[in-house]
């Protein structure tokens, strides 16, 4: 039979599932299955799942096998790191004791800023962690605490490097006139989420358009019925037309 369905594998991974319970103890068999086709870990037998050998090496096929290992694998910090350093998604299986290391986290967040999403809430906010994470992007922002998103500096910071994390800024810096500046000039679509009342001033949306005509797209409506204004829109980009109140947008002058 081993060989009957050694051959069968080598075709096609999957075929494992058809071994009898005695050839899916066998690693070697599971691991040249998993060389096709790494799902084929799926129908191993569930003694090679306590295997620390077997899930190390499944993992160096596929990182994806980890979530496979028996839950007191997952106690084994070095194991975690491996399959970390291979994708930062393996933080999700990481322990609770170890999402409350600040050096563990650390290590994570260079794997993935997103590992952040799984650290102990007294990690997400800490300001030094979180500006570590800030450095890999931005959008990093969503993942620190409340008190941290109102963090002016930690925001200013998150903006200049992604625009759009002005999305994850506290009600209050969203309405900040250097901030959203700051989140526009990195990205146009940022400036859909400043607030209301900044989307509806004159003064603020006369400077910002300058830097790109698109943004009234997400300027109050009265603004976009002003002419003086969306002039200025198009100087920046022709196609900020499209974005003029109906009462204006079929004027000839706009253009001109």
């Amino acid at each position: 039979e081993g060989d009957f369905v050694f051959e069968a594998i080598k075709e096609n991974g999957l075929a494992i599932r058809f071994a009898s319970q005695q050839l899916k103890k066998d690693p070697e068999l599971v691991l040249e299955a998993m060389r096709r086709n790494w799902r084929a870990v799926e129908y191993a037998d569930e003694d090679l799942y306590r295997d620390l050998e077997f899930i190390r090496e499944a993992m160096r096929l596929d990182w994806r096998a980890l979530s496979y290992a028996h839950q007191d694998l997952y106690e084994d910090q070095e194991l975690i790191r491996e399959a970390m350093g291979k994708h930062w998604l393996a933080a999700v299986h990481a322990p609770n004791s170890m999402l409350k290391k600040g050096d563990f986290v650390v290590e994570a967040i260079h794997c993935g800023w997103q590992a952040l999403l799984f650290a102990h809430p007294k990690l997400r906010d800490n300001r030094d962690v979180v500006a570590i994470a800030l450095e890999h992007s931005g959008l990093a922002l969503q993942c620190a605490s409340e008190k941290l998103r109102a963090d002016r500096e930690l925001v200013l910071a998150a903006v200049r490097k992604q625009g759009t994390a002005l999305a994850f800024a506290s009600d209050d810096l969203r309405g900040d006139r250097e901030v959203v500046e700051a989140a526009v000039r990195n990205s146009p679509d940022a400036f859909q989420f400043a607030t209301e009342e900044l989307r509806a001033d004159m003064a603020f949306v006369s400077k910002v358009v300058k830097l790109d005509g698109m943004i009234m797209q997400f300027a109050d409506m009265a603004l976009r019925a002003n002419r003086a204004l969306m002039k200025e829109a198009i100087r920046s980009d022709w196609r900020a037309v499209e974005f003029a109140d109906p009462k204006i947008n079929q004027d000839s002058r706009l253009l001109v």
